[in-house]
């Protein structure tokens, strides 16, 4: 192993050419060398799943769409404005029941879907290679060049080429893409019928069945699919091998050292090995540094090759979460260089240094210092198409807002712009696999998604934000509430992939499946009261928690026509009228809500549209500051669930699709404040005594602080305080305080430091409590 130091002053001749257009952003931003030809655009597109090669019709009056896009969407990147919950059309079998949809309905199609582009080409030179990139083909992709197959592909999160070279004729060439997302099969006969049980056989996540998709996991849940070219198609020329990825993966990191692997992917397009070099440069993306040089070499067998070095870095600098430190970057910058010492391609490449890790009491730690998780669960939206960088940006910037150090990406892996946007605004992500509920035992299966992590690992891996890899959400072995379960579906499936991704990847925490060991409870909402909460029993590590809420009276215009938007008067449920089937369809749970929660309609929509925000953020609150307060004492974090809308529709995020925050937005802004002066109070029984706590999430103490409260027609109490780091502590107990629980009065309390700054503030009334029901 070699030793650098970024201190000492080191000349490092200039080893790459100018950086030419981006082609896609790589694991954390990638140029390459080779100019690119853009094949994005309007291309002729066919659904159509019956027999027959449509790569070789007469495609004239196919209609035509922008790609990339998510095929519902249909090349726009707004939600269809008159997309209802009508059932989807029939399907289309033949091209002559073709008929060009409406955008503004947009194209509800499960199936398989044909695109058609023609291209000119000019013959490479000898030796050269013409290469077709894709990015994030949802799912099943076949690339047909001139009625001739040249490559296929699996999976959705990827981005991966085919030589188009050995089908190519000089002049005109048709470029087909058959692609496929076929809705997958559920046995209506058991409980949870389409959620449980069953055998999938698609690595999608979220996108296949989910409580958030259109139609939530009823029969329709798999309607409005996100089948489609995802992020990026275009060619380049290639001199026979190109870096496919780089990563850089920290280990034993701290103030003093840290050690990293780095790791190029190459892929030679001949059939004869090849000796190659990568020369590379790491410097400061963010902050200045000096140049630390690395060299990589071995020889490029024909297709993919890894070449790797080892090397420690002195005086690293790290990368934190905002809340506790800074956001420092690197960039490395890579040549590919051939035997005669000629550039072939280059690539650049973002990653961060940090080290992550949690005891066996789930005590996480960064960097080597203990942290608290305050989180919640995201799901960008159901078509990636829309997720650019100006969607990731501003919702990583509500997550900041809401006070959120963490999030957990849910079942699914979202566009590498959003791990940038969490990298440089310094959010933790929790990352999931794409694996959601029950799947297929079959070997074949087993190794494929043991494939699909590791291209997870090599395309994700540079993300510094990323501290966990969770390999399964609520698998069908570990989860109580699946009835007629094999109890040990999935079970080797899940210990193959945590063994696989630990091996490629220790420089994070890789945890089997969400729901073993984090705890997924939900108190006022599946579960029928509050009463003791926090449960005896409850994990210490809550992954998912929360209730739902409908967005605001604007937003359901925009869901529900006026027909449905106020389902007959006076009805509660169960009753007949259709409207609520409308609902349903928008993920709308009436049992939840009215049998459970008791929230009440009122006399129109505007009173619900209340009731319902204003009980999800009493919950929201009550359980995540009751959960703080319990800071390493039964609680070392917390991810809320869920922070936003990823379709028009009603479900547990406190920000709806159009990102207006619900009230429960603030409810969470609020609990999840780094210094909260909390008070801890029974949200069912409002005649008990009040308390006061300070909980402190930073590095910093506050000696001879001071804790200040007051009703809003009273005089202030002011107690000073020692407030240690990153703990919490019991600080007043107030007694009962009649005039604000019976809404007389509202209790206002806020923490100052020792010279008079204000560092967190909260407040009291009798709207915040729940009514017993």
């Amino acid at each position: 192993m070699k030793s650098y130091s970024l201190n000492q002053s080191r000349a490092f001749l200039a080893i790459l050419p100018v950086l030419l257009l981006v082609l896609f952003s790589s694991a954390a931003g990638s140029d390459k060398k080779t100019q690119p030809i853009d094949l994005s655009g309007d291309w002729h597109y066919l659904p159509y799943s019956g027999p027959g090669d449509m790569s070789t019709v007469d495609d004239h009056g196919w209609p035509v769409m922008h790609l990339p896009s998510n095929w519902y969407l249909m090349g726009q990147a707004t939600y269809p404005a008159k997309a209802s919950a009508m059932p989807p059309p029939p399907p289309v079998n033949s091209t002559a029941e073709l008929v060009t949809p409406d955008t503004s309905y947009g194209l509800d199609f499960s199936g398989t879907m044909w695109f058609r582009k023609t291209i000119g080409y000019t013959p490479v030179a000898p030796g050269k290679f013409m290469i077709l990139d894709l990015d994030m083909v949802d799912y099943y992709a076949d690339v047909i060049v001139n009625g001739k197959k040249a490559g296929s592909h699996e999976g959705y999160f990827q981005r991966w080429s085919v030589d188009l070279t050995p089908y190519l004729n000089p002049g005109s060439n048709d470029i087909t893409l058959k692609i496929s997302a076929p809705a997958q099969t559920f046995d209506m006969a058991q409980q949870f019928p389409v959620s449980w049980p069953k055998a999938q056989n698609q690595i999608k996540g979220i996108f296949a069945y989910h409580d958030t998709r259109p139609g939530a996991t009823s029969a329709r849940g798999q309607e409005r699919g996100t089948g489609g070219v995802i992020r990026g198609l275009a060619m380049h020329e290639s001199s026979g091998v190109d870096i496919a990825e780089i990563k850089v993966l920290p280990t034993n990191v701290s103030d003093a050292q840290a050690s990293l692997h780095v790791e190029a992917v190459v892929h030679n397009w001949s059939n004869d090995a090849r000796p190659v070099k990568i020369n590379a440069r790491m410097e400061g993306a963010n902050f200045k540094s000096e140049a630390m040089p690395i060299v990589l070499s071995g020889a490029a067998t024909p297709g993919e090759s890894r070449l790797s070095a080892d090397l420690t870095v002195h005086q690293p600098q790290l990368w934190w979460s905002w809340d506790y430190g800074k956001q420092n970057l690197y960039r490395l910058y890579a040549a590919l260089q051939d035997q005669s010492g000629q550039t072939i391609d280059s690539t650049s490449t973002r990653f961060g240094i940090r080290g992550i890790s949690h005891d066996s009491n789930w005590v996480w730690y960064l960097n080597g210092k203990r942290i608290y998780a305050r989180g919640s669960n995201y799901i960008s939206t159901q078509w990636l198409s829309q997720a650019d960088k100006a969607w990731s940006d501003r919702d990583v910037k509500l997550m900041r807002g809401a006070n959120l150090n963490s999030i957990r990406v849910h079942a699914h892996l979202e566009r590498p712009e959003f791990y940038e946007a969490a990298d440089e605004q310094g959010v933790m992500v929790w990352q999931d696999f794409p694996l959601q509920w029950g799947y297929t035992d079959i070997p074949e299966f087993h190794k494929e998604a043991q494939r699909q992590a590791a291209d997870m690992v090599d395309r994700y891996s540079n993300y510094p934000s990323i501290i966990v890899w969770c390999m399964h959400n609520e698998s069908p072995h570990a989860m109580d509430w699946m009835q007629k379960r094999d109890p040990k579906q999935n079970l080797d499936l899940d210990n193959e992939l945590t063994a696989e991704v630990s091996k490629l990847d220790p420089s994070r925490v890789t945890h089997r499946d969400s729901g073993t060991g984090d705890g997924h409870v939900y108190p006022g909402w599946y579960d029928r009261s509050l009463p003791g909460y926090p449960f005896p029993k409850t994990p210490v590590f809550l992954t998912e928690y929360g209730a739902e809420a409908l967005p605001s009276v604007e937003t359901l215009q925009k869901i529900f026509d006026a027909k449905t938007l106020w389902p007959k008067p006076g009805s509660e449920w169960p009753v007949t009228d259709p409207a609520w089937d409308t609902w349903k369809f928008a993920d709308f749970q009436p049992e939840q809500n009215f049998d459970f929660a008791h929230i009440k309609r009122g006399n129109n929509i505007e009173e619900f549209v209340h009731n319902s925000q204003l009980y999800q953020a009493n919950l929201t609150r009550y359980v995540t500051e009751s959960m703080r307060r319990m800071k390493y004492n039964g609680s070392t974090g917390l991810y809320h669930f869920m922070f936003v809308e990823d379709w028009p529709s009603i479900t547990w995020a406190v920000v709806d699709y159009y990102r207006e925050p619900k009230r429960g937005y603030q409810a969470l802004r609020s609990s999840m404040q780094p210094i909260l002066p909390s008070i801890a109070y029974k949200v069912l029984e409002p005649t008990q005594p009040l308390s006061l706590y300070v909980v402190n999430d930073t590095y910093t103490a506050f000696p001879k602080a001071h804790l200040k409260w007051r009703t809003d027609q009273g005089e202030a109490h002011d107690k000073v305080v020692d407030v240690p780091a990153d703990a919490s502590i019991n600080v007043e107990d107030l007694g009962v305080m009649a005039d604000v629980t019976t809404g007389k009065s509202t209790l206002l309390v806020w923490l100052e430091d020792s010279s008079g700054k204000k560092l967190g503030e909260n407040s009291l009334s009798a709207e915040n409590f729940i009514a017993k029901q």
